[in-house]
């Protein structure tokens, strides 16, 4: 069961059939960097400890960054995968048009019935294909983005 936190109170409540898991982890980042910039804007630690010293605060910085960081390698990293797996699955389409071309020329008996399923085939494999060749462009693009945004290229 997802369990969401109400209004900072700490408490978790089951959170709505149609919120999904990453909206969830999207809020709770949110969440952090707004309690972080207000306990840091105090001159706080997180703790209550008192405050916070420039060494201390550079190194929770360090920290923060290095987490965010590893996170976007992660996001980048999963951008990447998807890209491999759509491809994969586009050669194959790609295969399968390349045969039904293949039958269609070397059809002997050219009825127009089985003609035109080939061509309709065709077609929509054509359509795929293309939406394919460009969800593989934006995730590559997307990885590349996330990688150069934290310097990793």
């Amino acid at each position: 069961m997802v369990m969401a936190v109400q209004a900072g109170n700490g408490f978790g409540r089951p959170a709505p059939v149609g919120v999904g898991i990453g909206r969830l982890a999207a809020a709770g980042v949110r969440l952090r960097r707004r309690m972080r910039a207000g306990l840091s804007g105090l001159g706080l630690r997180p703790g209550g400890e008192g405050p916070v010293g420039p060494q201390a605060a550079t190194g929770a910085a360090d920290l923060i960054r290095q987490s965010e960081r590893e996170q976007v390698l992660a996001q980048a990293r999963v951008h990447g995968m998807v890209a491999i797996q759509i491809s994969e699955l586009m050669q194959g389409n790609v295969g399968r048009r390349e045969d039904l071309r293949r039958q269609l020329v070397e059809r002997q008996d050219r009825s127009d019935l089985s003609a035109a399923w080939l061509c309709s085939r065709i077609e929509e494999l054509d359509r795929l294909i293309t939406q394919q060749v460009a969800t593989v462009d934006w995730h590559l693009r997307e990885s590349r983005r996330l990688r150069q945004r934290i310097g990793a290229e």
